[in-house]
């Protein structure tokens, strides 16, 4: 097999079961289901444990205490062992031809230049989220997806081999991570082909990490300095005004964050001193806005 579906959970049991039957149904079955529980408190263990005698399937349940997806992620990435890795979220969804789409793609690349594939995300009602990259762009750096064509929800499948050159940080007391540092850290082995298929389904959820980010963010800081700071030098590359815009935007993020860890020095430590201070109206208002209304 040279493909793993990797998905981390916690406490997703009930989310778990449409993804396990939407893989039970894919048209190609050549793929590993790789599933790091997070130290889930629900009865998660107990349901991989029946789907794993399924015949048609091969599961691999990797039970750990909870330390944050991004340590399932690196997790799942160290006991891969398929040439090639992707991960779908616990309450998301595949296509039933998903698998052989990817393999498709796979062998029309074979031998050329790349690290993976990029595809948008769709609804359950199979419209896509959001726009997409222009159809005359074959190649991207992973983090341009976002940050040139303002893309944001993607499904990303990669070369393992890259995936596992990467040391993936760990911050004692702190359990998030951005999984866009691991993106941006891929960037330097290359870049990925971009593909319209549809692959992947997801759904916007209220119980979703996406809903209390800032909160997540005050309770992480140092992951959280780290991801501004990956985006700040992730932009070197681009364009004169593309560069500036991107910088603009990370530092008003750095400003109000600092502001709201209440660090004294944020100034003196920023990545651009001069666009900290051109930025400080609109970062007061964005602290006001994500950390104190809400």
């Amino acid at each position: 097999m040279s493909l793993t579906i990797f998905t981390p959970t916690y406490n997703r049991r009930q989310n778990l079961e449409p993804l396990y039957r939407a893989l039970c149904a894919q048209s190609c079955m050549n793929f590993v289901w790789l599933i790091v529980d997070d130290g889930s408190l629900d009865d998660t263990g107990t349901y991989v444990e029946k789907w794993s005698h399924d015949t048609r399937l091969s599961i691999t349940c990797i039970q750990q205490k909870n330390q944050g997806k991004h340590i399932a992620m690196r997790t799942g990435i160290q006991e891969c062992k398929t040439e090639w890795f992707i991960c779908v979220d616990s309450d998301d969804l595949l296509t039933p031809d998903a698998v052989e789409r990817m393999y498709d793609n796979i062998v029309e690349k074979k031998n050329q230049e790349g690290i993976g594939f990029i595809y948008p995300r769709y609804g359950y009602n199979g419209v896509r989220q959001g726009g997409w990259i222009p159809e005359d762009i074959a190649m991207i750096h992973i983090m341009d997806a976002k940050e040139l064509f303002n893309v944001a929800e993607t499904a990303i499948l990669l070369k393992t081999k890259y995936l596992k050159k990467i040391d993936i940080p760990q911050f004692p007391g702190e359990n998030f991570l951005s999984e866009e540092i691991i993106y941006n850290l891929m960037a330097i082995n290359g870049k990925i082909w971009v593909k319209k298929e549809k692959i992947y389904l997801a759904e916007y959820r209220d119980d979703g990490l996406t809903k209390s980010i800032f909160r997540m963010w005050v309770k992480n800081p140092k992951g959280v300095y780290l991801l501004l700071l990956s985006r700040y030098k992730a932009s070197e590359s681009y364009p004169w005004k593309k560069k500036m815009i991107s910088r603009i935007k990370c530092i008003i993020n750095y400003n109000a964050f600092s502001i709201a860890k209440h660090k004294s020095k944020f100034l003196l430590e920023s990545p651009s001193i001069l666009l900290s201070i051109a930025t400080l109206a609109p970062s007061i208002f964005f602290y006001w806005k994500r950390y104190v209304k809400n």
